[in-house]
């Protein structure tokens, strides 16, 4: 299948970055994928069923930081932005000056999913993409601003209007 094809493409692109890629085959509640900051591994949990859009844009999204790391970084997190993110890992408290530099990093990473959707050939349409760069954009800066991740009938409200913005662009 398509997705079938690009999570393979993905893979293969995050493996040229330099990237041990290790791909569970079970869900994790906390996360889909993750990328370690020291630049080293990608790891993808893939569960029984996984939706393979979302999926494939989980991949796309630690990948944007992957490269965000090799490009804008020259291969080096900054040790302020390694500390905030093992801390938010940990779940514990972050400053605002910390969840600032989580923020600016996920922004920084989103810069680059056109690239990786283009290197890739990925088929995703491209309001589905955008769609999720928001939400992703929006879930942060939430977190910055507040210190907590949005959630409930706040978030459930805000998604589904997001989702009604984009769709209607088609």
């Amino acid at each position: 299948m398509i997705r079938d094809a690009e999570f393979k493409r993905l893979v293969l692109y995050a493996k040229g970055l330099g990237l041990k890629v290790t791909v569970f085959n079970r869900n994790n509640p906390h996360m889909q994928a993750y990328w370690t900051t020291d630049g080293k591994e990608l790891g993808i949990y893939c569960g029984l069923k996984p939706n393979k859009t979302d999926l494939n844009l989980t991949i796309i999204h630690e990948l944007g930081h992957a490269l965000s790391y090799i490009r804008k970084k020259k291969r080096k997190t900054p040790q302020r932005l390694e500390k905030a993110w093992s801390r938010e890992n940990d779940q514990e408290k972050l400053s605002e000056s910390e969840r600032k530099l989580i923020y600016e990093d996920e922004i920084a990473g989103v810069s680059f999913w056109d690239s990786i959707i283009q290197d890739t050939n990925v088929k995703i349409p491209k309001w589905r993409v955008e769609l999720q760069k928001e939400i992703d954009l929006w879930i942060y800066e939430v977190y910055y601003k507040t210190g907590e991740y949005p959630k409930g009938k706040f978030k459930a409200d805000t998604l589904k209007a997001f989702k009604a913005k984009w769709k209607a662009r088609k």
